[in-house]
C-alpha cells in the first residue's frame, strides 16, 4: 500500500470512529427520515415512497409494515423493532399518512380482486391505527385525513360491517370536524350497526 493510500486509509478510519461515516440508509428508512421532518415531512415522503415503488425498490407490504411498527411503538414507548429509534407521536402519524397517500396515488395500478383483500384490509387497519394515535394525541385535523385514507378500493360495506370501530371513529372525527350530516349519513346508510359505530349514530342523534 503506497504512503498516500495509507495516509488516505488511516483518516477515513477516523472519520469513521468519530461518527463522520455511516452506512447509506435503506429506501424505507429514508421514508422514514423523510416523514419525521417538520411540515412537508408527509407528502416528501409519499413522493419518494412512490418513486421507489416504482423503480422496485421496496413494497407497499414493507412500507405498511414500517408503518405500523411505527405507530405501535409509540404507543408502548418503545423503540421500533430492529432500530434504536424511538418515534413520536407526530412521526408515526405522519409516516402512516404518507404511506397511505403513496397507496392513494397508486391505487390505479394496485390489483383489486379477492387476491388482493389482505393487503386492502391492512391499508384500513392502517388508516384506523394511525388516526386514532393522532386523535389521542389532540391533532383532530390530522386524523380526519388518515381515517379514511389509502384510497377508496378498502371502503367496502364488508369492510366497515367488520369494523364498527373504525366506521364509528370516521364519523366521530367528521363530526368533530363540523361536518356532522355527512357523519350521520354515512351510518345511516349500513345495513346494519354495531358496536362503537352504533354508539356514535346514537350519540348523533341518530334513530
Amino acid at each position: 500500500m503506497s504512503v498516500f493510500r495509507a495516509a488516505s486509509f488511516i483518516v477515513l478510519a477516523t472519520m469513521c470512529l468519530l461518527g463522520g461515516c455511516k452506512p447509506p440508509q435503506t429506501p424505507l428508512q429514508a421514508i422514514a427520515a423523510a416523514a419525521a421532518a417538520p411540515g412537508t415531512g408527509r407528502t416528501a415522503a409519499a413522493t419518494s415512497l412512490v418513486a421507489d415503488w416504482n423503480a422496485k425498490r421496496v413494497t407497499l407490504d414493507q412500507a405498511i409494515d414500517l408503518a405500523f411498527n411505527h405507530v405501535d411503538a409509540v404507543r408502548a414507548g418503545t423503540a421500533v423493532p430492529g432500530t434504536a429509534i424511538t418515534p413520536t407521536s407526530e412521526s408515526a402519524t405522519a409516516l402512516a399518512g404518507a404511506v397511505l397517500d403513496a397507496v392513494a396515488t397508486l391505487e390505479p395500478k394496485l390489483p383489486k380482486g379477492a387476491e388482493a383483500e389482505l393487503f386492502w384490509m391492512r391499508v384500513g387497519g392502517l388508516a384506523a391505527a394511525s388516526a386514532e394515535e393522532a386523535r389521542q394525541a389532540g391533532r383532530g385535523p390530522e386524523a380526519l385525513t388518515l381515517v379514511m385514507g389509502g384510497g377508496s378500493r378498502w371502503q367496502t360495506e364488508m369492510y366497515w360491517q367488520r369494523h364498527p370501530t373504525h366506521d364509528g371513529l370516521a364519523s366521530l372525527l367528521l363530526a368533530e370536524s363540523g361536518d356532522r350530516a355527512q357523519a350521520l349519513a354515512r351510518l345511516h346508510a349500513r345495513a346494519d350497526l354495531d358496536g362503537f359505530a352504533a354508539e356514535v349514530y346514537q350519540m348523533l342523534g341518530g334513530r
